[in-house]
């Protein structure tokens, strides 16, 4: 074979694996081509390479868009269509370690604890030492109720930049969620200090919290203030000073604040359960009516609303409204067994006794172990004069309730009443040793 031939030869090998050809050349005591052909060679190479390099960015932008796709799928709770986009964005680029974690955030919504963890291990071995990852991991562990090891992450977060406010954040809802509140005060603390503007009003808000549930109310107000200075058009902060203004008994400002987050957003319920209370407290029960109804109005399955705005139709002694509020609560709750009970007493009330023990016994049927239940049944029965009837309840609520007064007082009462004089004696003095105070 002619040399001309060889080189012709080794450089169609060239094109094809770049620069090692020439090792092969020389390794094979070879006279190297010209240098023509090495510069058509290179030019080659290097516009693969250029090639190679423009797709790979390609392909690097198109994953991250995948991924932005993805996180607003997420926040419409669209999990499933995330869990899709999420996977289009590794097979983008599979070393996108933040698809690989919000994948595993998206399996924990999907309950899929396994498929969760396994996305996120498989980030951090891509980047080890990004404290996002970290968080996460964490916050897919506080999904899963795993709080020890979602701590724990959040920690490492911290520990590779503790100037970084999110990890704060979350480690202190960690320590929040299991009752440690002193921790998370500390780390709510130091959020505090690392934010500015809006998160800085997020993160006095989030301190507020803390200490409202440590009772402490005037330092609670005083953070949800800071809140409100930080970003005054946020309607949560004056909600939730309105409550914590509520609990030291402050109701001509928790009205003003109620009133100002009602402005701020309209079509929030719960600020006008909580002014509906506070009017309450006020006996201005129709103004609580009122505002509950606006609640309900707005959502329309908002068992709060209901409860507290039937409470008050009793009060203004609208009796079928409230017995029509405790039938829709029946309808939309798993708590049929309080309602049945407290339907039961209004039908009690109106002298329906029928439809009384009908409801306290539906309610005694889903919770046998309600000695109140027992008890109002054993007011029906005395009521129509069933004496043993009514024992026998009285009887079952004292066994739940031994320091029941009211129901050592009634059996009293239905023992008199059938003339069995020295047990009605026995409960009546029980029921006094009780502190249970009446005339005979």
């Amino acid at each position: 074979m002619s040399l001309k031939k060889s080189v012709r030869n080794i450089s169609a090998v060239s094109i094809a694996v770049g620069v090692f050809s020439l090792v092969l050349i020389v390794s094979a005591g070879m006279a190297l081509p010209n240098v023509e052909i090495i510069d058509n060679v290179k030019e080659h190479n290097s516009a693969m390479n250029s090639g190679f390099a423009e797709q790979t960015k390609n392909n690097e932008s198109l994953s991250n868009e995948k991924v932005d796709e993805g996180i607003s799928l997420m926040q419409h709770c669209k999990f499933r269509d995330a869990e899709s986009v999420f996977s289009d964005a590794i097979e983008l680029n599979p070393s996108n370690q933040i698809a690989y974690a919000k994948l595993g955030e998206c399996y924990a919504f999907l309950n899929d604890s396994e498929k969760a963890i396994k996305n996120c291990n498989f980030a951090l071995e891509l980047a080890p030492n990004d404290s996002e990852m970290y968080e996460i991991r964490g916050w897919v562990y506080t999904l899963l109720g795993e709080n020890t090891l979602a701590i724990d992450d959040y920690t490492k977060a911290i520990d590779i930049n503790p100037q970084r406010g999110k990890g704060y954040l979350l480690r202190g809802s960690a320590y929040e969620k299991t009752n440690k509140y002193t921790l998370a005060l500390i780390d709510f603390t130091k959020l505090i200090e690392l934010e500015k503007g809006l998160d800085k009003a997020q993160a006095y808000m989030l301190r507020g919290h803390v200490v409202a549930q440590m009772g402490q109310y005037s330092d609670a107000i005083e953070d949800y203030t800071k809140a409100i200075e930080f970003n005054p058009g946020n309607s949560v902060g004056y909600g939730m000073r309105g409550c914590a203004y509520e609990r030291i008994g402050e109701y001509t400002l928790a009205i003003g604040d109620f009133s100002k987050s009602i402005e701020l957003s309209p079509n929030i319920p719960f600020d006008y359960v909580n002014r509906g209370i506070i009017y309450e407290h006020l006996e201005n029960y129709s103004k609580a009516v009122e505002d509950c109804s606006k609640a309900v109005e707005i959502s329309p399955n908002y068992t709060t609303a209901y409860i507290v705005r039937a409470r008050n139709y009793i009060k203004l002694n609208e009796r079928d409204a409230a017995i029509a509020d405790y039938t829709k609560l029946i309808s939309i709750s798993d708590n049929n067994a309080e309602f049945y009970k407290r339907r039961g007493c209004i039908h009690l009330e109106n002298g329906n006794m029928m439809m009384a023990i009908d409801d306290l016994s539906k309610a005694i049927d889903f919770n046998s172990k309600d000695a109140e239940a027992y008890y109002f049944r054993g007011c029906v029965y005395i009521k129509i004069n069933e004496y043993e009837k009514a024992i026998a309840d009285y009887t079952c609520a004292i066994e739940i309730n031994p320091r029941y007064a009211e129901a050592y007082f009634n059996r009293a009462i239905a023992y008199r009443d059938s003339r069995r004089f020295k047990l009605a004696n026995a409960d009546f003095t029980r029921a006094r040793e009780l502190g249970f105070r009446y005339k005979i």
